[in-house]
């Protein structure tokens, strides 16, 4: 079983210290250039028919606002035929999460269903809760020159997760991710 890489496992956290009350739907919301951001990203990393937004799904929305543990979060939950889909969204990740499967095949299919590249998970072990792979083990999260180098996922909280690295060559290493909602959409989420 492959061992989670730090800056992976940073991101997978932050998600989980987002609580569901702090999630809020905001219908017709205009997020600005996060928005651009995350459309631009999910056409690029999923299939066409699993993008989130695709206008084919019915898909629902919610947002996070930063705090002092979390990051700025999107939510898109929708279904894929019977499998529900969640893909969470910071900054620099999309975090995609299914119903675990019951065995590797499964792991291959999914991920040809739903991701656009096709990446070859390496897998160690059983798959159960921990369980954890990745496409391109050495390649450097930090200084890889595509977000197709990488893309890495296992088990968690009983879900299989992919997560794929909003990575770009325009800088080394990744944005902050307190700071991709812009202001007057914070403010809007805060309700202040």
């Amino acid at each position: 079983m492959g061992r989670i890489e730090e800056h992976v496992l940073a991101w997978l956290e932050a998600v989980e210290r987002a609580p569901e009350s702090g999630y809020i739907q905001v219908e017709g919301a205009d997020w600005g250039t996060a928005h651009a951001e995350s459309e631009g990203w999910c056409w690029d990393v999923f299939q066409r028919a699993a993008s989130p937004y695709n206008p084919d799904l019915k898909v629902r929305r919610s947002f996070h606002a930063a705090t002092e543990v979390t990051p700025d979060l999107v939510r898109h939950e929708y279904a894929l035929e019977s499998m529900p889909v969640e893909v969470i969204e910071g900054r620099n990740f999309l975090l995609l999460r299914v119903p675990a499967p019951p065995g590797w095949e499964e792991v291959t299919r999914i991920a040809r269903r739903i991701l656009a590249h096709p990446w070859d998970f390496k897998s160690e072990g059983p798959l159960q809760e921990g369980a954890s792979f990745s496409s391109n083990p050495e390649a450097d999260l930090m200084s890889m020159g595509s977000w197709e180098d990488r893309a890495d996922g296992g088990i968690r909280c009983g879900k299989l997760y992919f997560m794929c690295f909003k990575r770009t060559q325009q800088i080394m290493g990744y944005w902050a991710g307190e700071q991709w909602f812009e202001d007057g959409f914070r403010t809007r989420l805060s309700g202040k």
